[in-house]
C-alpha cells in the first residue's frame, strides 16, 4: 500500500494501511481511538513521552518545535516535534504491545515507568547504537543540517 500512496491520498490508502496495522498489532477487537481507554491510553501516553523528548532535542539543535515540515496547524506549538515523531511511533507501539501481552492495559505507575524506560532503549543511528534519548538529539541535529543544506537526509533512529 505504501508504494501506491500519492500526494493527497485520494484513495485513502493511509487510513486503510493504518487499520490493517492496528488489527495485526492488537487484534480484531482493537480500534485506534485517542479518547478510548486501555491500549489507546497507553499509546497516547507513550507518544507524549517521545514527543516531549523530541521537542527537547529540537530545541537543543537550535530549531523551534513550532515550525514544521508537514504538520500544519497554527495552534500546534509542537508541529516540528510531531513531524519528527512520526517514524518513531512504532517504538511506542512495540512497548505497548509488550505491556498488552503481559496484561497491562491501564495507565498506572508501572505502565508509565515502562513507557518512560523506552527512552533508554538502544536504537540504531546509522552505524552505531545508543539510547533513544541520545539518538533523538542526533536525529534533531541531522534534521537541522538538512534544513541548512548541509545534508540531504536525516538519520532516523531505528530498532
Amino acid at each position: 500500500m505504501a508504494r501506491r500512496v500519492r500526494s493527497g491520498d485520494a484513495g485513502n490508502l493511509e487510513a486503510q494501511a493504518a487499520r490493517a496495522y492496528w488489527l495485526r498489532l492488537f487484534g480484531s477487537g482493537f480500534r485506534r481511538d485517542r479518547s478510548s481507554e486501555g491500549i489507546n491510553t497507553l499509546l497516547n501516553y507513550g507518544y507524549s513521552v517521545v514527543r516531549a523528548a523530541t521537542a527537547r532535542a529540537i530545541v537543543g539543535a537550535g530549531l523551534h518545535p513550532g515550525l514544521s515540515i508537514f504538520h500544519r496547524n497554527q495552534y500546534n506549538s509542537m508541529a516540528l516535534a510531531d513531524d519528527l515523531v512520526e517514524p518513531l511511533r512504532p517504538l511506542v507501539d512495540l512497548r505497548v504491545r509488550e505491556l498488552s501481552d503481559e496484561g497491562v492495559l491501564e495507565l498506572n505507575r508501572e505502565s508509565k515507568t515502562r513507557l518512560l524506560e523506552s527512552l533508554s532503549w538502544p536504537v540504531r543511528m546509522g552505524d552505531s547504537r545508543c539510547p533513544l534519548l541520545v539518538a533523538l538529539h542526533q536525529y534533531a541535529a541531522t534534521v537541522r543540517a538538512c534544513l541548512a543544506g548541509e545534508r540531504t537526509q536525516p538519520i532516523i533512529p531505528a530498532l
